[in-house]
């Protein structure tokens, strides 16, 4: 697709693998997420739990699990290999 995109998605439509190909495009987006409470993808994030808010959130999304990665959930989150991520060489560091 050329031009302008906005992609607008509901629920169940939230992954990571999502976002990256998006974001990657140069696309807007809007994609309603799971609940705080829920399994979901705003789970891991510390975000406010009552109100309304408008953020922007950077991750660095890694296959890896080391003691950076761990230590810093803030800014790297792990996709585990049972999740669907095509973004990310396997081979590559």
């Amino acid at each position: 697709m050329k031009g302008k995109a906005i992609v607008t998605a509901d629920r169940g439509y939230e992954s990571y693998n999502n976002f990256a190909h998006i974001e990657r495009k140069g696309w807007n987006y809007v994609i309603r997420v799971k609940d705080l409470d829920s399994n979901g993808i705003l789970s891991g994030l510390r975000l406010p739990v009552s109100g309304e808010f408008d953020i922007n959130v950077h991750l660095t999304l890694t296959k890896k699990q080391t003691k950076e990665v761990k230590a810093h959930p803030g800014i790297y989150k792990f996709v585990p290999s049972t999740s669907t991520f095509d973004f990310l060489d396997l081979q590559d560091n």
